[in-house]
């Protein structure tokens, strides 16, 4: 789903887990500036968005506060961050 077009990535993790790594292109937002930050991220409604935390729990939940925005297309990352590095995906700094 990354590769194959217009998606956003969202990362909610903290400030230190995210310099610690994360996907190429996403976009930090803090899962607790995620409300107040929701009317800036107006253009990404059009695309598909995924959510990722550390282990995916949160992302469902942030997931859900994005769909109830107005955003149609929202996915949360299953397994998270953890996920990802278990299956040995790249990550940038």
């Amino acid at each position: 789903m990354i590769n194959k077009g217009k998606t956003s990535i969202i990362d909610i993790r903290d400030l230190k887990e995210y310099k610690s790594g994360h996907l190429l292109n996403a976009i930090h937002i803090p899962y607790e500036s995620l409300e107040e930050r929701i009317p800036r991220l107006e253009n990404l409604k059009s695309q598909s968005v995924i959510v990722i935390c550390d282990d995916g729990k949160l992302s469902r939940t942030a997931s859900s506060l994005l769909r109830k925005s107005g955003f149609s297309r929202v996915y949360s990352m299953d397994g998270g961050m953890t996920g990802w590095k278990k299956q040995g995906l790249p990550l940038t700094l």
